[in-house]
């Protein structure tokens, strides 16, 4: 199998050659609004690979309804990427406009196209060079 599939659960889409997966489980897609009524939406991306040892990393994607405002959270390696963190996560971007404002970034949509494939983003590099080298 190659490309985009669904998973065996028909919820996490995933890229069968590189494991790498959008979560659409346990609301972590869903819609929040936050106090101003502003409607923010999430998409959340996993991935599992080897430097050495099985690492994995996650990005919570998330914009505005009108799409004027997006960004993205990089979780490392060294970072917990259980559900209830990444609930806690998209929490505190829906309540601090501070915390949003430090992950701005311009991103593409569809997600899955642009996404899904892409390479480590330049702060990721960073993290992934520490892995490798021995410490």
């Amino acid at each position: 199998m190659s490309g985009t599939g669904v998973s065996r659960d028909k919820r996490t889409k995933y890229n069968a050659n590189a494991q790498k997966m959008w979560s659409d489980y346990k609301n972590l897609d869903k819609p929040h609004t936050d106090k101003r009524g502003v409607r923010w939406r999430f998409r959340v991306w996993h991935d599992v690979f080897t430097i050495g040892r099985t690492v994995s990393a996650a990005r919570v994607f998330f914009w505005d309804e009108r799409k004027n405002v997006t960004g993205v959270v990089l979780r490392g390696p060294d970072v917990n990427h259980h559900v209830r963190d990444i609930h806690a996560l998209i929490r505190k971007l829906v309540a601090s406009e501070e915390f949003r404002s430090a992950n701005l970034r311009e991103i593409r949509f569809p997600l899955e196209r642009f996404y899904s494939e892409y390479g480590v983003f330049p702060e990721e590099q960073e993290q992934l060079l520490r892995l490798k080298s021995p410490t």
